[in-house]
Formats: C-alpha cells, sequence, structure tokens
C-alpha cells in the first residue's frame, strides 16, 4: 500500500508537483521543527526552542530590487519577522533573477535561505548560491535532504515517519540496498525460463510481493545516475536521461537448431527448456546533441544482471554503452559482487564509459566526423571529471 501523503495526492484532480510538496512539509514542520536544521543549518537555535513563537507559512512576500514582488514557497517566522525562505522547484525552472533576488532580500534582512530542487539546478543558479561567502544561503536537493532526514532522525516523530515514506515513493532517490532473492525471480519471470532449474524456492509470496519495490529502486537508481551526469555534462545531451529497460534471452543453439528443423509451423513458440539464462539491463539514455536530427547518437550507463543456469547464479554488472547511427555499437561492463554506493557507482561509470568511448572511436574510425567530434570531447570532459574522484 502507497503511504499516507502518496495516497492523499493521488485524490487530487491534478498533481501539483512542488506546491504539494510545499503544503504538506509546511505541516510537518508544524509537527517537528527540528527539520528547520536540515533545511537552514544556520538558523537560530531559540527559534527550535521556543515553539509558540514560530509561524510556518506558504507564499511569504519579499520585495525585489525593482520593488517588484516575490513569493516565497515557505517562510519561516519568528515573533512576526521572517527568519527563513524556502524555494521548492519540482521539475520546472526559476524565473529570471529569481535566485538572485532571494539572495540579496536574505543578505539585506540577515536571514537563512535555501534552494530546494528535484533535480541539479542550472549551474548559473547554483553558482549564485555558491558564491556568496555567508553559508545562511544554500542549495538542497530532495534525496540529500531525505538522507539527511533518516540520519537525524532515528527516532523520528510518526508525521516525519510519514512524510518520509511520501518521499521514498516520490523522490528519485539511490538505495543500493536490493532484495537479490527478488531480483532473482524478476530475471526467472522475465526471460521466462524453464523452473525446474534448482529456483523454485525463489517463487514465494514475499518475493513476488517485493518485485514492485525491486523496480522502483533499480528505476530510481539509475534516474539518479543518469541525472548526475546530464547535470556535469549537460552541454552534451538535448534533454535529461529517460530510462530504458529490457529481457535478452540466451539459448542452447544446438538443441535450438533441432527444434527449429523439426518444426513444421512457423508460429511454433521456442521451447523454453533450450533457454540457458539471459540478461536484464535497465539503464538511463540520452541523445548527444548533432546538428541533423536524423543523426542519432546516444550514450546509456546503468546496470545489466545476467542470469547463469548452469552456475545457478545471477551476475551483478555495471554498464555502459554508445551507440549510434550506421550500426555504431560498442559496451562495456564491470562485475560487481553487490550493487556500490551511489558515489562509487557513478565514478566506476564515468571510467567505464570514458574507456567506453575510446573503444567506440578506435572499432568505428570510419564514423561520420560530427559524432567522433563529439565523443572526443566528451571524453575529454569526462576525463577531467574523474580527475575529482
Amino acid at each position: 500500500m502507497k503511504s499516507f501523503f502518496s495516497r492523499f495526492k493521488d485524490n487530487l484532480k491534478m498533481d501539483f508537483g512542488g506546491r504539494y510538496l510545499e503544503a504538506i512539509l509546511m505541516e510537518v514542520l508544524k509537527e517537528d521543527l527540528s527539520i528547520l536544521e536540515i533545511l537552514f543549518p544556520k538558523i537560530d537555535k531559540q527559534i527550535i526552542k521556543n515553539r509558540k513563537y514560530v509561524e510556518i507559512g506558504l507564499e511569504g512576500i519579499f520585495p525585489t530590487q525593482n520593488k517588484k514582488k516575490r513569493f516565497a514557497d515557505l517562510v519561516v517566522k519568528y515573533k512576526g519577522k521572517y527568519k527563513a525562505l524556502l524555494e521548492i522547484k519540482y521539475a520546472d525552472q526559476p524565473l529570471p533573477n529569481q535566485i538572485a533576488d532571494y539572495i540579496r532580500y536574505a543578505k539585506k534582512n540577515n536571514i537563512c535561505f535555501t534552494y530546494l530542487t528535484q533535480y541539479p539546478p542550472k549551474k548559473d543558479d547554483l553558482q549564485t548560491i555558491l558564491s556568496e561567502t555567508n553559508d545562511r544561503y544554500k542549495h538542497l536537493l530532495y534525496g540529500k535532504f531525505y538522507k539527511e532526514l533518516l540520519n537525524r532522525n532515528k527516532n523520528r516523530n510518526p508525521v516525519t515517519k510519514l512524510f518520509c515514506e511520501f518521499l521514498e515513493e516520490n523522490v528519485m532517490i539511490y538505495d543500493k540496498d536490493i532484495n537479490y532473492d527478488s531480483l532473482l525471480l524478476l530475471l526467472i519471470k522475465g526471460l521466462y525460463v524453464k523452473h525446474n532449474t534448482g529456483f523454485g524456492r525463489k517463487v514465494s509470496k514475499a518475493n513476488v510481493n517485493s518485485i514492485p519495490i525491486i523496480w522502483d529502486k533499480l528505476i530510481g537508481n539509475v534516474t539518479v545516475l543518469g541525472d548526475r551526469f546530464y547535470n556535469d555534462f549537460d552541454e552534451y545531451f538535448n534533454v535529461r536521461f529517460s530510462v530504458d529497460f529490457g529481457f535478452i534471452p540466451e539459448f542452447n543453439l544446438k538443441m535450438l537448431s533441432k527444434d527449429i528443423a523439426k518444426s513444421e509451423l512457423a508460429f511454433d513458440s521456442l521451447d523454453r527448456r533450450r533457454k540457458i539464462g539471459g540478461t536484464f539491463f535497465i539503464t538511463a539514455d540520452g541523445k548527444i546533441k548533432q546538428d541533423k536530427s536524423d543523426d542519432w547518437l546516444s550514450l546509456s550507463l546503468g546496470y545489466q544482471f545476467h542470469l547463469d543456469l548452469e552456475e545457478k547464479q545471477v551476475f551483478n554488472y555495471l554498464y555502459t554503452e554508445v551507440r549510434g547511427k550506421g550500426s555504431i555499437f560498442q559496451d562495456n561492463s564491470k562485475k560487481v559482487g553487490v550493487l556500490p554506493n551511489e558515489d562509487k557507482c557513478y565514478s566506476t561509470l564515468l571510467k567505464l564509459t570514458k574507456d567506453n568511448i575510446n573503444k567506440a572511436l578506435k572499432e568505428h574510425s570510419n564514423m561520420q566526423e560530427s559524432f567522433s567530434n563529439s565523443l572526443v570531447e566528451l571524453e575529454k570532459e569526462i576525463n577531467s571529471k574523474i580527475s575529482k574522484y
């Protein structure tokens, strides 16, 4: 069953995105003021201790230097005066000079300001915040906000717990803790292999019920990884990365050839007993910018899970791929025991992608010039990023 806040959201006629989040967050803050320390690390601790003087509201009005009005998504007042402003972005972008106006007002009135976003913000907006020496101003991703909530609220308020469950369901958060028995069952069913392979015990009610959770985690993880890659190299891509997945079965070709030779009907289904395993992949895919729209070139990164029925084991891989018009295809992978944490996973994928691009340039030396130019420049940028890890 979905969390309380998600069920409530589903009853709305529209998905209000950030508007809904700010309304929920306002009510959660009213119940648990300690969350203010996560949103605004430099807020005066007396504000949290003296609850009776605190007001949490929405649409807080403040003036700009042009004497126009801005509306803060959430405002914290203490004894009637503004003490902190919060701007929340779900999928939309800020208005021109919006972040700069927040900073100017916060600086003039010696108050806190935080920019809370689902995705990494535009570099100019982020730089506007980072260029300030005053640490009262910060940017915070939903994912990091969620992690800090968990870390700092082990015995948290029940309303805060419901809020965390809502974030888990509605915000893309990297989670390396995977139920590998359920993952194995997903491969068995997705690849449609025979059941008498020693995996019968994996077909349990608990594992079946966990499969939607596995999907959510895997989709969330590759989305986070794709967003990080896009944010680091957005000048090379048209839009944010999208999620793709698929199942690729493997067959005993010798036995399969005999089946085909004996078959009298063109539409006979292949005997699942001839399957010896296969691969399930789930990736974040991005289209690399090209001058001509029909000259497509894409890059993918994510996971591969390989089921080997003879070994009776699943092998996990981090995976990257370059694919383009004109039969261009190059992939690269690295076997891992369990899925690594977000930073380790991302740094490994950067290295795999760099090596993969170099392989593609070497193996497809006759690719069109616009492709090679794009890949060469992207490889340079990736290499400079790798040096920071």
